[in-house]
């Protein structure tokens, strides 16, 4: 399987799970006005279709020889101001704009070869990385977002289950196989699921070592940073 249909499979799987998700909210659900702490899944939708349209944007900056923008220092400060900027827009509106930019991303991908998609030095703005990385990122970021939705809205169990198998699936690319576990260990984490988020840390750590100065400072970490069990980690 190249890489390309190895990422169409994992935009599917996300697909499928925002699908899925869509098909059962109520009414209430897709009217709710959300928060910065606490976002509505329509939130959820406007934030995903930010990030995509930012992806695009590169996408075609580079391909016409122009300069791509560099990534904001402060996203928080991003994200926060472009929930603020789309709280009273209509639903039809999110949602169209969501499966507008994701269609266009996808076009892109088709246009590109595996050298465009695996070539680490044909893209000066990934910094080293390979451009797949990105388009996994993305769908991983909004997978993300499907699930502490769900946790944030009582159906913990149900956020879990999308990201363990997430997790799962991506198995089929090795070299994204340690980030899967690592965001995962983050996901259990902020969900107060510690123990959990201690035994998948240390399994992607023990992946990939040169995480471990990261994972000292992510913020994903903070509830757990005192727990004994925790700081065992970086004993060993």
């Amino acid at each position: 399987m190249s890489i390309k249909e190895k990422i169409k499979k994992i935009v599917a799987v996300v697909s499928e799970d925002q699908q899925i998700l869509l098909d059962n909210l109520s009414e209430k659900e897709r009217n709710e006005i959300g928060s910065i702490k606490r976002w509505g899944f329509k939130d959820v939708l406007v934030h995903s279709t930010f990030w995509w349209n930012v992806f695009l944007d590169r996408l075609q900056a580079a391909s016409q020889g122009k300069e791509v923008k560099k990534m904001p220092e402060d996203i928080n400060t991003v994200n926060d101001g472009v929930l603020e900027e789309h709280k009273n827009d209509s639903w039809d509106k999110v949602l169209k704009e969501n499966k507008q930019v994701k269609q266009e991303v996808l076009k892109w991908l088709d246009k590109l070869n595996e050298e465009d998609l695996t070539d680490t030095e044909k893209y000066e703005w990934m910094r080293g990385r390979a451009l797949y990385h990105q388009f996994l990122g993305d769908c991983w970021h909004d997978e993300w977002h499907y699930a502490r939705y769900l946790a944030e809205h009582g159906r913990l169990d149900e956020g879990v289950a999308l990201q363990e198998n997430l997790v799962a699936q991506l198995k089929i690319l090795p070299d994204w196989e340690y980030i899967a576990i690592y965001n995962l260990a983050c996901f259990y984490s902020v969900s107060g699921m510690k123990e959990k988020a201690i035994a998948t840390l240390k399994k992607a750590l023990k992946m990939n070592p040169e995480m471990k100065e990261w994972s000292k400072e992510d913020p994903d970490f903070e509830n757990i940073r005192k727990d004994p069990e925790y700081k065992k980690i970086y004993e060993e």
